[in-house]
């Protein structure tokens, strides 16, 4: 368990004796069991997820599929649970180890055998499995219709969902690198280019046609690893050669290098002209994302293993010292920092809450004052094992997240207390899992097969549209809307468009017969 800074002050904390029941427990922000959040609970997708969980249930009696009462949730309540029965898998076990992605009413969930599950949200019910030929720890990306992803130590591959055999027949797959003893990097799909990286180079960055599979460029000069963000044509990568790197996104070519002191096991993220990067020295880093240049260090008392994320200014990054902390963007000032008890994973910030879960396997949902509002830990794993939740990510209310022991594992959907989706820079900018907002931001006008061969409805090719001002993704209109670090037209549309009830059912009549 970890213990409370000294140097917090007291009222930024709110820790509360906690209970269990069997399969999980969760703490109210007053302290009683069962009550976790005093925010109104509006209509939303949230509760049409519970309502299609508890029919989904009575209907199919999926063997796989856990729920609580339909339309009896509060936050931190599971809606449904996806693997309690143990899984199909050759050799066993098979578990989840992979930060979830959620479009189109998919939850997609990497293994560690040869499949990527796809879960539909609302029931929890398995649509379908992908073919991965190996274990996939990392990811996916699903922009344009196309799946890809990095299982490890095989070739980056693409699955269409336009066509009929997407569970076995995959459109390409290229070489990027890795070996039986590395893995590639979750790739980042942006504007019909996929980019990933990895620490067994050179080269340790490609970028591959989306629709092909083909190189269109790669980089050879300082060891990388994480996953990529691209942001106003611009690609920012880090990974073990203790270097973060900017590269353009049509050429490859190597803008600038800023030595992040030690190895990095964190992908990058950016807003408002602000590249910030962890490392194992303990430090968080800004740097000018035009030039190179070191705004500012933050000491985070240990090393920063997950990705740091960003909304509405303020920095929020985990250490190995059991610590969230806030920071402030553009100076460096700790705001607040908060116990997570185990080493904290990559947050999210969804409806004026801030998630993180941790390595033990717990999740906790706090204000942006850092004060707690309810907790959830996982039960059902082996404490002498190694149990472990992956970052969360919020869609229209729901809380998706994966946890596992490495013998056993389960996809939980969570009421998470708020109606929003996630709008923090990790999510927004498709590193290590994303929603709608970035397929939508991310997508090309139209696909070769809809405009003409070899077309991607974008005559700049990979680096999109640079017209827009500092914003979280660089895209949109020339009169963008930035100055905020807000995201730029293409998100904000994509989020409004998940919150509808009209959207889901949309979805779900396009789809019936597609996901049988």
């Amino acid at each position: 368990m970890g213990r409370r800074p000294d140097a917090v002050p007291e009222q930024k904390r709110t820790r509360n004796h906690r209970s269990t029941n069997e399969n999980f427990h969760r703490d109210g922000a007053d302290g009683r069991d069962g009550v976790a959040s005093t925010r109104t609970d509006t209509m939303g997708r949230r509760r049409l997820l519970r309502a299609s969980a508890g029919a989904g249930i009575a209907v199919t009696g999926v063997a796989s599929v856990g729920t609580t009462a339909a339309a009896a949730t509060s936050a931190g309540d599971v809606i449904w649970t996806y693997g309690e029965t143990e899984l199909e898998c050759s050799p066993p076990p098979e578990t989840f180890g992979a930060p979830l992605t959620v479009v189109n009413g998919r939850v997609y969930a990497g293994t560690t055998c040869v499949h990527i599950h796809v879960i539909d949200s609302a029931s929890g019910e398995q649509a379908q499995t992908i073919y991965t030929n190996a274990t996939t720890n990392r990811a996916p990306s699903v922009v344009n219709d196309i799946v890809t992803f990095a299982p490890n130590n095989h070739e980056l591959k693409a699955y269409d969902y336009q066509e009929e055999e997407i569970r076995s027949q995959r459109i390409w797959e290229t070489d990027v690198g890795g070996t039986a003893n590395t893995r590639v990097s979750a790739p980042t799909v942006y504007q019909g280019t996929v980019y990933t990286t990895n620490h067994d180079g050179p080269p340790y960055c490609h970028a591959v046609d989306l629709f092909t599979g083909d190189v269109l460029w790669s980089y050879d000069e300082y060891e990388l690893g994480e996953a990529p963000v691209v942001v106003d044509g611009m690609v920012y990568a880090s990974g073990r050669g203790g270097m973060l790197v900017a590269l353009d996104a049509k050429s490859g070519d190597e803008e600038w290098v800023f030595d992040i002191g030690d190895t990095s096991e964190s992908a990058p993220t950016v807003a408002d002209g602000i590249v910030y990067a962890g490392s194992e020295d303990g430090h968080l880093y800004a740097v000018d994302a035009s030039t190179g240049d070191e705004e500012w260090r933050f000491d985070a008392g240990g090393a920063v293993t997950a990705t740091p994320t960003v909304a509405d200014g303020v920095v929020y990054v985990g250490s190995t010292s059991e610590t969230l902390y806030a920071v402030d963007g553009a100076s460096g000032d700790e705001e607040w920092r908060f116990d997570t008890e185990e080493w904290p994973q990559s947050p999210t910030v969804a409806g004026g809450s801030v998630f993180v879960s941790t390595q033990g396997a717990g999740l906790f949902a706090l204000d942006t004052d850092g004060n707690e509002l309810w907790h959830f830990a996982e039960s059902e794993l082996e404490d002498d094992l190694y149990p472990n939740m992956t970052a969360p990510i919020v869609v229209d209310g729901v809380l998706y997240v994966t946890t596992s022991d490495g013998m056993q594992g389960h996809v939980h959907a969570i009421d998470a207390g708020v109606d929003g989706s996630s709008v923090d820079s990790r999510v927004m900018l498709g590193t290590n899992g994303h929603h709608e907002a970035w397929a939508e931001t991310a997508a090309v006008a139209s696909r070769p097969s809809d405009a003409g061969e070899g077309s991607t409805g974008d005559d700049d090719g990979a680096g999109g549209d640079d017209s827009s001002t500092d914003g979280l993704t660089g895209t949109g209109s020339s009169d963008g809307g930035a100055d905020d670090g807000l995201p730029g037209p293409g998100v904000v549309g994509a989020l409004a468009s998940l919150g509808g009830v009209a959207y889901w059912a949309a979805r779900r009549t396009d789809e019936g017969e597609d996901d049988q």
